[in-house]
């Protein structure tokens, strides 16, 4: 014969002491046993070893099991959180020190599933700058894949060209470095830069900037270096301290622009990734690089490399 004052006591779910609750429903997803035994009878208010989680007597013995089972994660110091997974799930509750047991459900509104993690998919387009030779020092000229939109701006004032002071312009464009290592200085020794990456759907022999898809989101990132080389005093005295601290690039992806300047990057010498989502468009998309700050500075921001991915949700 079952003891009285076990949990398999035929009498168990006779004894309606235990009420039943509610978690989750007010957005709050991490409890305790005491909120689940405030609505008890006082004699029920107890827990050790009077209180274990289980649909019947044989859950007291695994109770890691019913958690994990019912979506519910013990949080190790006496609180418990549900899980996105949780379900409904019933607990035991002795009467006075050996008295009978008592059973509750507890009806629960588990929290959303987390939002997944969008990450990069396939590369669509990425410019290096490893296809230029130093062959006449740094000069290079546009860089492969790019018109120099330096005479276009020049020749249409209102936009841009009616500002040489602030723009300044120019196709005395330089790439730094070894090979692997080469870098985009955004300013021309002196003068700003203004590239636009050739688009595929222009037919143009070397072009560089795929056709995206229209309304696909893509994830574009660069990464860009502040020289400084103030603690090289040769090189302070031949005017080449460092970037200017007033440059900065405007990175342009179809209608989203990325801007970043000399003052968001607090290391220098060493590369930053910067990065932005933009939207595919119907018709011919766009990526543009803009320079401000260096018309009269020869050490601008040092591009790496920009790549584009698909962005996945």
């Amino acid at each position: 014969m079952a003891n009285p004052k076990s949990p398999a006591a035929p009498n168990v779910l006779k004894n309606n002491a235990a009420k039943d609750d509610h978690i989750g429903q007010d957005g709050d997803f991490t409890f305790t046993i005491e909120d689940l035994l405030k609505n008890d009878p006082g004699g029920a208010n107890k827990i050790d070893g009077h209180f274990f989680f289980g649909d019947t007597a044989a859950d007291r013995d695994n109770q890691a099991d019913y958690l994990t089972n019912h979506g519910i994660q013990d949080n190790g110091d006496g609180t418990y959180t549900l899980l996105s997974n949780a379900t409904d799930f019933h607990y035991f509750t002795q009467i006075g020190n050996n008295g009978t047991w008592s059973n509750a459900l507890v009806d629960v509104t588990a929290p959303p599933p987390p939002a997944p993690t969008a990450h990069d998919g396939n590369l669509v387009a990425k410019w290096d700058f490893e296809n230029h030779t130093q062959a006449q020092g740094d000069n290079v000229g546009t860089p492969t894949g790019f018109w120099n939109l330096d005479q276009w701006a020049a020749s249409h004032p209102g936009i841009y060209g009616e500002d040489a002071d602030n723009f300044g312009f120019t196709s005395n464009i330089q790439v730094h470095g070894e090979d692997g290592h080469r870098a985009l200085d955004t300013a021309g020794s002196p003068g700003n830069i203004f590239l636009q990456a050739i688009p595929t759907r222009d037919g143009v022999s070397g072009s560089t900037m795929p056709d995206l898809e229209a309304g696909k989101t893509y994830h574009a990132e660069v990464s860009i270096l502040k020289q400084d080389y103030s603690s090289n005093p040769a090189m302070v005295a031949a005017g080449t301290e460092g970037t200017d601290p007033d440059a900065w690039v405007q990175f342009q992806f179809n209608d989203t622009v990325l801007n970043v300047h000399a003052s968001d990057i607090h290391v220098g010498n060493e590369f930053v990734t910067f990065d932005t989502t933009f939207l595919g468009r119907a018709g011919e998309d766009d990526f543009q690089i803009q320079s401000h700050g260096t018309h009269d500075d020869s050490q601008g921001l040092l591009i790496d490399h920009i790549q584009i991915h698909e962005w996945l949700i």
